[in-house]
């Protein structure tokens, strides 16, 4: 049996974050955590996601056009 952690022939590091007690490392790989959220989550609750992000898209856009209008008229 091998000790963790080990690098295979291809070069994947496995286990390299087992010693990391009691502070494990943070993840700020965003391409890690999407790839992870992929496997994770369901179908349905990429959906709603999605959804979720464009409806704050269209407010926020709406909001910002309704300031700019505002601050036209005022002139």
């Amino acid at each position: 049996m091998r000790t963790t952690p080990y690098t295979t022939s291809t070069g994947v590091r496995i286990g390299c974050r087992y010693n990391e007690s009691p502070k494990p490392m943070p993840i700020d790989d965003a391409d890690m955590l999407y790839i992870q959220t992929l496997f994770i989550h369901t179908p349905r609750w990429h959906r709603q996601r999605n959804l979720e992000r464009i409806t704050l898209f269209v407010c926020t856009g709406f909001a910002v056009f309704v300031m700019v209008s505002l601050l036209i008229a005022g002139k």
